[in-house]
């Protein structure tokens, strides 16, 4: 027996797809800017008990580069959301942000707190 279905087109998808696509980028746009700014109350605001945890973890991963990380990814947000990050600029976003984590890896080895 030959099988009789029908292919579904792809033409309706893709369609879709880029329908869909401008809502997409302002939700991601939004959740990346909703974590710069908890980035950012983390790196500023010592806080209580389990706060403080999460800031000493933020400052542990990062080090004094907890304070430049959320404006970063605020700067890469705002660009997401304008539509402009291409294949280029994603890949100089993701070096300049392994360069800020660098920076503070650096600086937290060299740094003498006695």
């Amino acid at each position: 027996m030959a099988n009789t279905k029908k292919k579904k087109s792809t033409k309706k998808t893709n369609e879709k797809q880029t329908k869909n696509q401008p809502a997409v980028n302002q939700l991601t746009a939004v959740i990346w800017f909703a974590v710069s700014v908890f980035l950012f109350a983390l790196a500023v605001y010592p806080g209580g008990k389990a706060w403080l945890s999460l800031h000493n973890t933020v400052f542990g991963l990062f080090g004094i580069t907890a304070f430049v990380l959320p404006v970063f990814i605020f700067a890469v947000t705002v660009i997401y959301s304008m539509g402009k990050l291409n294949g280029s600029l994603k890949l100089r976003s993701i070096v300049a942000g392994l360069l800020v984590y660098f920076i503070g890896a650096i600086s937290d080895i060299f740094a003498t707190t006695e």
